[in-house]
């Protein structure tokens, strides 16, 4: 998978998000830019330069490629597999599915196999250990990005997450991005 520099810019640790997609696909078409890979040599923390071939974390005019995330595109939607995931952190490791305004028809629910959520018009079916929160957050871009004002934004998040716990050996995780209709006729 290659994340784009636009998706890097509020990005603080290894992520899959399915917003990415998008812009992986234009990394590769759309323009050339120098390609960092993802190595993780010093344990789990996107920052840490050691874990990438540059030497330093993806910068705005790199895409970051992370060689074990693959995705497969199906008229049904997108089926998403990463594998490999190792860290020797003393942190929780956890891959970011989705973060984004909730939208009002956002919620989630426990399936036979999983979890199902919703946001939208999209639908994520999940591994049973996800997480889904949906919930009033409060920050400031400015943390993110240095060069945006002190202002502070309210607003109702939708995120999912898949923990695979501290100092995870080669642990994976699949979902399944599907369009979902926005309401039922």
């Amino acid at each position: 998978m290659r994340i784009c520099p636009d998706c890097l810019r509020s990005t603080t640790r290894l992520t899959a998000c399915f917003s990415a997609v998008i812009l992986a696909i234009l990394c590769g078409t759309a323009w050339a830019a120098t390609e960092n890979v993802w190595q993780g040599a010093s344990g789990g923390a996107w920052a840490t330069g050691a874990n990438w071939s540059l030497g330093h974390a993806p910068t705005a005019s790199e895409c970051a490629v992370l060689p074990d995330t693959r995705w497969r595109f199906s008229p049904e939607g997108v089926d998403v597999s990463v594998t490999g995931i190792t860290s020797t952190s003393e942190l929780p490791v956890v891959t970011t599915v989705e973060q984004s305004l909730a939208q009002p028809n956002a919620a989630s629910w426990r399936a036979k196999d999983g979890i199902v959520a919703v946001n939208g018009a999209v639908r994520y079916e999940l591994p049973s250990n996800a997480q889904v929160r949906i919930e009033e957050r409060s920050g400031s871009w400015r943390r993110h990005m240095g060069s945006m004002p002190d202002q502070r934004a309210t607003g109702r998040v939708f995120e999912i997450t898949v923990p695979h716990g501290v100092k995870p050996s080669a642990a994976s995780c699949a979902w399944r991005v599907r369009p979902c209709a926005l309401s039922v006729p």
